[in-house]
């Protein structure tokens, strides 16, 4: 078995059935396997991915919830004394990356997984940033700069992007531009000094947040990313792609849960009666993060230089009764079209 195959340090997976989601989370992103076991003391209750919490939030957890609703409690396992070559056709069958050894009384005895060095993989994937925004909110800094190449601690912000993917995998990247996308395009010019490909493709007049997409080949079966090329998040794309192709979507759309206080008690009224009182109660809901995954075949249904917005075409896309599945963030994320986003950008990069 080649050492970069097997996780030696497999213990670090393990998880009490008490944990918080949070801690699970706070697990994944330590081991960067994508699973955690739950055991007790050795032996093993069931398993926890990166998909069974997100699963776990639409459904409308917390991160300060048990883990207990989401816990898989029949995963796929295999005994300590199948050979390597059974379990690695054992995870190809079922299409899982990380398979849980165990012995005759169901102890953990190791941990197998398929998981390579992501900076060795090659993702042949588009990665496409909008980048043609005015910026019109973050005047009168934006009067000569393009937001994505606003810098946060001597960055641009569509470099750190950028290098975010590379990192990833990702080196076929294309930059959507408009406003003052020649400054774009001095600074990055092909991607070779980044580690990528970059393509261009320039408005040559406003065409919303998605009309430009009806420029990219639709023949293609590899689905694509599009991103706002003006937030700053550390989900992994990677993960969001194979969240896609292994749910069989059609378009994927990220989503972050967003809260918000009522700073003064609600009374409820009923026929002048007063019949409830609620102090500063909260509201919860899912908005766009603006990172999307898409079929390519999708893009026959924008008009070529029309004026189309991101919020029309999946609201098209939605009544043609296509699958449409959202990835809930637990990640940081900061859509930095705010001056006071921006000082927490800065703040907090």
């Amino acid at each position: 078995m080649k050492k970069n195959q097997k996780y030696l340090n497999w213990k670090k997976t393990f998880i009490s059935k008490n944990a918080s989601i949070e801690k699970v989370i706070k697990n994944l992103n330590e081991t960067a396997l994508q699973i955690a076991l739950v055991v007790n003391k050795r032996k093993l209750i069931g398993t926890i991915t990166d998909g069974d919490i997100r699963r776990g939030l639409i459904k409308g957890l917390n991160k300060s919830d048990k883990i207990s609703s989401i816990i898989n409690k029949r995963p796929i396992t295999s005994i300590i004394q199948n050979s390597t070559k059974f379990d690695y056709n054992l995870m190809k069958k079922h299409k899982i990356n990380s398979l849980p050894k165990i012995d005759k009384k169901g102890n953990v005895v190791g941990l197998l997984t398929s998981l390579m060095n992501p900076k060795n993989k090659f993702i042949e994937n588009k990665l496409i940033f909008m980048v043609g925004g005015k910026g019109k909110r973050l005047m009168p800094l934006t009067k000569t700069i393009p937001k994505p190449m606003i810098k946060i601690k001597g960055k641009p912000i569509l470099e750190i992007l950028i290098e975010k993917a590379r990192d990833e995998g990702f080196t076929n990247i294309q930059l959507m531009a408009g406003y003052l996308g020649k400054k774009i395009k001095k600074y990055f010019n092909n991607g070779k000094d980044f580690g990528v490909n970059i393509d261009y493709y320039f408005e040559k007049k406003p065409l919303g947040t998605a009309g430009s997409l009806s420029f990219l080949k639709t023949q293609s079966k590899i689905p694509v990313i599009v991103a706002n090329g003006d937030l700053i998040t550390q989900v992994k794309y990677s993960d969001i792609l194979n969240y896609h192709i292994k749910q069989k979507n059609d378009a994927t759309i990220v989503v972050k849960k967003h809260e918000i206080m009522n700073p003064y008690g609600v009374v409820k009224i009923l026929r002048n009666k007063v019949v409830d009182l609620t102090e500063k109660p909260s509201s919860s809901s899912y908005v766009s993060a603006g990172i999307y995954v898409f079929n390519p075949v999708l893009f026959k249904n924008i008009k070529r230089n029309k004026y189309l917005d991101m919020t029309t075409l999946l609201n098209l896309l939605i009544e043609k009764r296509l699958r449409i599945n959202a990835y809930p963030l637990h990640e940081n994320w900061i859509d930095i079209g705010l001056h006071s986003h921006l000082k927490i950008a800065k703040r907090k990069q």
